[in-house]
């Protein structure tokens, strides 16, 4: 893998001061291909540790505060909850999944007191859910997949039957959109397999057999708007593997890491080309470059603790006074929700273009409508302009269709029977597995 000496960034380093915190939250130790948590500009959502009904916790990111008995928590999942997604075009809809199989969708404009009704849950899978994806260009559209084998599309305006869906003959362990939500990249659990289809049509374009030989399945990414993808992963010997591949799936770069196996949380920044690595179980950051159709090795920085979960916050809300490059919120094994601020030093106070392009617009850009009929749209974006606060749009808080009484009577039904079919499938399982005994 190519170094890059002279990147722009290669100053960059988090900010020195105490970060501050969210303290005594006693997050999930059980979800290991998890996140845990969430940020939009305004939130932060973490997923709580539970043996029973699932929970999580919706802070304000401008206000930090100890979690305690009284603090407000978000209470509807009847198993343990396995992700949580802000919506890309709000500060306050967000996507629950559990390991029963369902999905809520939450507007937690109101956090100060507990969430107990959500605006929509659904059965959206016989079995858990081990991720779920918001379009980046179709508004209200969820992609999910699971441990069924299926991955779904939903308009969670009317979650009755999937707008679309796919199947595998094994666990779907991960499925990301890319850029404009036109393609879906895939990991097979067992077979290990990398599969990239068409969204809509399901058709496979691209599949290889992942490189990296840990026992963990790997995880990947997409990394801009050339659909590149980074695969990352365990290998023998306590090392991890980063490569990339193009999209025909040729590898155009790779980089072994001595000396650790755990898994590596990554997130994709289109403003700044950087692909973020931080290592989950360890306290090592790296971060790649795309620049030139390459991608480089430009940071190699360290924390103070190891890191359990993590999620960066939309550039939208990057503070370019402070040549600020990235926002994360990182989970540690203090029970503690950190703020870290990535950021170059600069001797030009104030903005510095040349670290600043555009950031998504807080807009969908098509219906679902529109994306059944196979109609594609880039995401819009926004140039970031000198001296611009970032302030929160008013909310166009998500009104799940209310209609008839017949009608929400059909969509009962509807429901039911998708729980009864599943039911089916289950004691069909059962009586073929005891007819061979």
């Amino acid at each position: 893998m190519q170094t890059n000496p002279k990147s722009k960034y290669r100053f960059a380093q988090f900010a020195t001061t105490k970060p501050p915190s969210f303290d005594d939250v006693p997050t999930s130790e059980d979800l290991l291909d998890s996140n845990l948590c969430s940020a939009s500009s305004t939130r932060i959502a973490a997923i709580l540790s539970s043996r029973g009904p699932g929970e999580a916790v919706v802070f304000n990111t401008n206000s930090f505060s100890r979690y305690g008995p009284k603090t407000p928590r978000l209470v509807g999942h009847k198993r343990p909850i396995t992700e949580a997604v802000f919506a890309p075009n709000s500060e306050v809809i967000l996507a629950t999944s559990a390991d029963d199989g369902t999905v809520a969708i939450w507007d937690t404009s109101n956090n100060s007191q507990d969430m107990k009704t959500p605006l929509v849950i659904f059965q959206a899978h016989t079995k858990k859910i081990s991720s779920i994806r918001w379009s980046p260009t179709v508004k209200n559209l969820l992609l999910t997949c699971s441990f069924d084998g299926s991955v779904k599309f939903w308009n969670i305006e009317d979650p009755a039957q999937p707008t679309l869906s796919h199947d595998f003959e094994e666990i779907v362990q991960q499925a990301e959109f890319n850029f404009d939500g036109s393609l879906v990249a895939l990991i097979l659990k067992d077979s290990r397999q990398i599969i990239k289809i068409e969204s809509l049509s399901g058709q496979i374009l691209n599949q290889q057999t992942s490189k990296t030989t840990g026992i963990k399945p790997p995880r990947l990414i997409f990394c801009g708007q050339n659909n590149a993808i980074c695969v990352t992963g365990g290998m023998k010997n306590q090392e991890r593997l980063a490569y990339f591949l193009d999209q025909n799936f040729e590898t155009v770069g790779s980089q072994l890491f001595q000396q650790s196996s755990s898994q590596f949380l990554t997130f994709w920044d289109e403003n700044s080309q950087l692909l973020h690595c931080l290592s989950r179980g360890s306290t090592e950051y790296y971060a790649f470059e795309h620049e030139n159709s390459a991608f480089t090795l430009v940071l190699n920085l360290g924390f103070d603790w190891p890191v359990r979960g993590a999620c960066i916050m939309p550039a939208r809300s990057l503070n370019t006074d402070k040549t600020q490059i990235a926002q994360f919120f990182i989970l540690n094994n203090k029970k503690q929700i950190l703020y870290m601020s990535l950021e170059v030093p600069s001797k030009i106070k104030g903005f510095n273009k040349k670290f600043y392009d555009k950031y998504e617009a807080q807009e969908s850009v098509q219906t679902i409508q529109e994306f059944k009929q196979g109609i594609v749209k880039k995401p819009l974006y926004v140039e970031f302009v000198e001296g611009e606060v970032f302030t929160a749009k008013d909310e166009e808080v998500l009104v799940v269709s209310q209609a008839e009484s017949e009608h929400d009577e059909l969509l009962r039904l509807r429901k039911e029977l998708v729980l009864a079919k599943a039911k089916i499938e289950q004691l069909e399982d059962q009586l073929k597995k005891t007819s061979r005994e």
